[in-house]
């Protein structure tokens, strides 16, 4: 009898003591306030006591909103089958999302709607990035030390809710800077649509990025962040146009590759270098909406609009195409299954016709600052814009020291597409020299032999690809003190000039900048020893290196009043050398 007085005491004080609790705010993984993904709007109610809950059509189905003395505490997403959505919400309905506004619920960080970023920061890390979510308009965040199985809305005070929190740069619609007063405006599992923001930017491919690999990261770092969620192997590779790449293979396949500023496509793996570029071949990959490798390009027109056209590269002719609502930043290469997915006319590169069969074959990053200038700041005493030196390019550049005709030092130049008023591409250079004219500004393309006009800004296509290059004085390192220069060839498929360290070589070794010969598509050097001795090399470039195909020696150093002439030639791959000898003038 006393056994059984004891269970009746311990049920009732249980029933007690769950009347009376204290309902739970808490946000995990799995539950909000107790609610999880599979509980019914019946079991809801009960955790919410006095809530009303209404059902609206949404784009992935029902969406249910349950408010508490007329505010809104939780959005859920359902699927109840009943089309009358002025009938009450079923009890027996479940839900499959779960989305709270109430300040009250709070993840174990002490993290929820209505906390400021900035505190959100002490808890999460530092905010890693920000996107405008293609279905709704909302800003979705994340940090580096995110929460697994939680996402973050952001928003501004409702004080002013039409305003971004966010900060953006033209049409580029994620960023990593946000505005002073920033908040988090709701918390979610596993996503509002039954899906997680985050397991979507693990594959989601931005202007900056590709998933977790970013451009700026080492390879290292890349290596690490993909080693989280895949056994990822790293090998060395190279494209038509010469660059040393990096292949990403998972189970064997290609899913990435990556430039990290490398230009000896037989060296090893320089772990420490920073990414510029990162090009998605794996189907996994996608824009943020829905665009990935693999989609025809007919199916592609209906997210970005009417294909605007097909361009064919000189090397290798490989093929990019233009949306009218093309994404910023970001570069789609196609191809069709037996042809090229253009349908050009005659030698033509260009086109707007696609075969019905043309698909997207790569999604690559260019690398385009997203978030507004770039980290690196300018630290020049002077700052000179270059807009006459290409018709494609404009060059900032910042010079530490000035003196007349010359400015010398450290500099930093940054290349900007024409009209455009952010960098694409900033090199920082530890010496750089610029001839000033009489108008003040820097003289742009002059090379002049023994001459002292010789810019510290020279573009041309110095590997006949059809791409302007550009070369960057580095200062007086030539031959006999004369000009030297930092030779950067232009990637169409990286979107970058890109240092040559041949070209350099080539550019620094001799009596100033080789000459460009278009017609005969050679590149031409001087150099000489003393008074009587010069010589003149004509140089093909093949995939970004120097080959030489012609060498003439003048030599009027003998004892007779003679100059011997020698000419060596490379004829089918083969030198053939001839000696003559002429009169001294």
């Amino acid at each position: 009898m006393k056994r059984f007085n004891f269970a009746i005491a311990l049920l009732v004080s249980v029933f007690i003591q769950s009347a009376f609790a204290q309902p739970s705010f808490t946000i995990t993984k799995a539950s909000v306030g107790g609610i999880k993904v599979g509980s019914t709007i019946g079991e809801i109610k009960r955790l919410i006591p006095g809530a009303t809950f209404a059902r609206f059509q949404g784009e992935g189905g029902d969406e249910i909103e349950a408010k508490l003395n007329g505010k809104t505490v939780m959005w859920f997403t359902a699927k109840a089958g009943d089309e009358n959505y002025d009938a009450p919400v079923k009890d027996s309905v479940k839900i499959l999302g779960i989305e709270v506004y109430d300040e009250r619920y709070k993840t174990v960080n002490g993290i929820g709607p209505g906390t400021p970023l900035k505190v959100a920061e002490l808890k999460y890390g530092k905010l890693k990035h920000i996107w405008i979510e293609g279905l709704t308009g909302d800003e979705v965040a994340t940090f580096w030390k995110h929460p697994i199985g939680i996402d973050f809305k952001i928003a501004m005070p409702v004080t002013n809710p039409q305003e971004s929190a966010g900060i953006y740069v033209n049409d580029v619609t994620n960023t990593a800077v946000y505005k002073e007063g920033a908040r988090i405006s709701s918390v979610s599992i596993p996503g509002y649509h039954g899906r997680s923001f985050l397991d979507d930017e693990l594959k989601m491919v931005f202007a900056d990025r590709a998933g977790v690999v970013e451009i700026g990261m080492t390879l290292k770092e890349a290596k690490d962040a993909l080693a989280k969620e895949m056994v990822a192997e790293f090998k060395r590779t190279s494209g038509g146009d010469g660059v040393a790449y990096v292949s990403v293979h998972l189970l064997g396949n290609e899913i990435l590759r990556l430039f990290a500023g490398e230009d000896d496509p037989e060296s090893a793996i320089n772990f420490d270098a920073k990414i510029e570029f990162i090009e998605a071949w794996s189907s996994e990959y996608r824009t943020k909406m829905g665009v990935r490798p693999g989609m025809k390009l007919s199916d592609a027109e209906k997210i970005y609009g009417k294909l605007q056209s097909i361009g064919k590269s000189e090397i290798e002719a490989r093929e990019f195409v233009s949306f009218e609502n093309h994404p910023v930043g970001v570069v789609f290469r196609v191809t069709s299954k037996d042809s090229e997915a253009g349908i050009y006319a005659d030698g033509a590169r260009k086109t707007n016709a696609f075969d019905p069969e043309a698909y997207v074959l790569s999604i690559s990053v260019q690398g385009i600052p997203n978030t507004g200038p770039p980290t690196e700041k300018p630290t020049g005493k002077r700052q000179f814009i270059i807009r006459n030196g290409s018709d494609k390019f404009d060059i900032k550049i910042d010079v530490e020291e000035c003196d007349g005709e010359y400015c010398e030092g450290a500099g930093l130049v940054q290349i900007l597409r024409k009209g455009e008023s952010l960098p694409f591409q900033t090199i920082s250079m530890p010496s750089i020299t610029l001839e000033i004219g009489k108008d003040s500004k820097p003289s742009v393309n002059l090379i002049e032999l023994y001459g002292e006009n010789n810019s510290g800004i020279v573009f041309d296509d110095f590997d006949f690809d059809g791409n302007i290059d550009l070369a960057i004085r580095n200062g007086n390192n030539g031959a006999y003190g004369g000009p030297s220069y930092d030779v950067y060839l232009f990637s169409a498929s990286v979107y970058r000039f890109v240092k040559n360290a041949a070209l350099t070589t080539l550019g620094s070794e001799n009596l100033g900048l080789f000459r460009v010969d278009k017609n005969k598509r050679e590149l031409i050097t001087f150099t000489k020893s003393g008074c009587c001795w010069h010589q003149t090399t004509h140089y093909r470039v093949e995939y970004g290196r120097p080959y030489k195909v012609l060498v003439v020696t003048e030599d009027a150093t003998g004892a007779t009043e003679k100059v011997v002439v020698t000419t060596e030639k490379r004829v089918d791959g083969i030198w053939k050398k001839s000696v003559r000898t002429k009169d001294m003038n």
